[in-house]
């Protein structure tokens, strides 16, 4: 059997399946999985709390900058002395002008601090939050792209789950059916009671098979209802029509958001060793103020002053030291960090190829499995119809019928299922939420 005709037959079968559960849910607007994705995107807290985490990040960065360009800042004093040699000294000081001294003084002014930044910690410090931005950044996108697949993946357990219960609901019909007949038999002598009852247990496991089913449905949509942070999902559900189609550009990328915010990490490590590197080193710094000091009873003068300081660090205990050992062991756990992620990446990829191309088996598999069990459901029906065959008979040709209709649909929604996890391993975001974008572009 061939691809086109595999997509031929899916289409068909999977075609009746949906008009069934549509008509099942009627009441309920029907929500793709391309708009369920649009709302994760945009109601999910723990994006939220992953893009306000880099907006943080990248306010500390500009606070770094600042510290390249020092402070200015302006200043008023108000002064009162209570000293009796400051107040009214015995003499002037040599070379001092015999200028009035005002025990009550004000003034006003400004004071520039500029760090010279010789032993390179501004420039560490600023390295350090500009990588732990980025790396912010790209754990965004990398909770963005999870939070994706979580939807996607909620959202494929109810196609299967769905399609699961379709096909119990036409073994159900069709068990009421044959019960029908049962009973016209039984009356007439052509059956034994108990060929009758063995049709009605058989009925009643289904429908507890049903009622597990129903649970599962309603915890998934509790799932979705959660990410898309909504009291519910009521809405139907899209089922899959046709099974995924393959794209030849799959393959093993650097670029995925994890391995960057890894990467990023890395470096940031790299810097905060530089930065405490530079607290063991001399320090150098310019300050400069002007004033005006004016007296309550005396006039006033202006001021200026420039200092110049150097600070060389000599002992404090090894406590600089352990500091920068410390750093340098979370730089390596940072570097090994990040090479264990290259490596499970890489496995995550090959894994995520070998599953799509096995899940493609899966559904052909089923497919045909589907036609074979309808067929085989169709003889027996007629000869139990005839008499030619017992309860028991039919009731596994039924049940064989339904296990291979519930699985064509597990299988179409485990494929859709694979390819999203193959994306995810890629780095790229599912197919529906591609399809999102498409539609929204202008």
């Amino acid at each position: 059997m061939n691809l086109n005709l595999v997509r031929l037959t899916a289409a068909i079968h999977f075609g009746a399946i949906s008009g069934l559960y549509l008509m099942l849910f009627s009441g309920h607007a029907c929500a793709d999985l391309s708009s369920v994705l649009a709302e994760v995107e945009q109601n999910a807290p723990a994006l939220a709390a992953s893009r306000a985490q880099a907006d943080a990040e990248q306010a500390a960065l500009k606070a770094a900058k600042g510290k390249y360009w020092g402070e200015v800042d302006v200043f008023a004093n108000d002064n009162r002395y209570n000293n009796e040699r400051l107040v009214r000294p015995i003499s002037f000081p040599p070379n001092v002008a015999a200028a009035p001294f005002d025990d009550k003084q004000y003034a006003w002014g400004a004071q520039l601090k500029l760090p010279l930044d010789i032993n390179g910690g501004i420039h560490a410090t600023v390295e350090n939050a500009m990588r732990l931005a980025d790396a912010a950044k790209y754990g965004a996108e990398d909770q963005r792209l999870r939070l994706l697949f979580k939807g996607a993946e909620l959202y494929r357990n109810l196609q299967r789950l769905i399609g699961q219960k379709a096909a119990l609901d036409k073994q159900v019909e069709a068990l009421n059916e044959h019960l029908k007949i049962a009973d016209a038999a039984v009356r007439v002598g052509r059956m034994a009671s108990v060929e009758r009852l063995r049709i009605d247990t058989d009925l009643q496991a289904v429908q507890g098979q049903l009622a597990d089913i129903d649970g599962k449905i309603t915890s998934n949509r509790a799932g979705i209802a959660a990410l898309i942070n909504q009291p519910a999902f009521d809405e139907a559900v899209a089922m899959p029509a046709a099974p995924p189609v393959a794209e030849s550009d799959v393959n093993f990328t650097a670029s995925r958001p994890d391995l960057l915010q890894a990467k990023e990490q890395e470096a940031a490590s790299n810097a905060q060793v530089k930065q405490l590197r530079s607290k063991r080193l001399p320090t150098l710094g310019v300050q400069a103020a002007a004033q005006h000091v004016e007296g309550y009873d005396a006039a006033g003068d202006d001021l200026w002053s420039i200092t110049t300081r150097i600070q060389v660090p000599l002992w404090d205990g090894g406590g600089r030291r352990a500091d920068v050992a410390k750093a340098e062991a979370a730089r390596r756990a940072a570097q090994s960090s990040y090479l264990a992620k290259k490596l499970q990446a890489r496995t995550e990829l090959e894994a995520a190829i070998a599953t799509w191309k096995a899940s493609e088996k899966r559904y052909r598999s089923a497919v045909s499995g589907v036609s074979l069990a309808t067929e085989t459901s169709r003889i027996q029906s007629d000869r139990f119809s005839n008499g030619r065959i017992s309860a028991a008979d039919l009731v596994d040709a039924e049940a064989a019928l339904a296990k291979a209709r519930s699985a064509e649909s597990s299988a179409l929604a485990d494929w859709w299922a694979a390819d999203d996890a193959l994306r995810l391993a890629a780095g790229k975001a599912p197919k529906a939420y591609n399809k999102t974008l498409e539609e929204n572009q202008p």
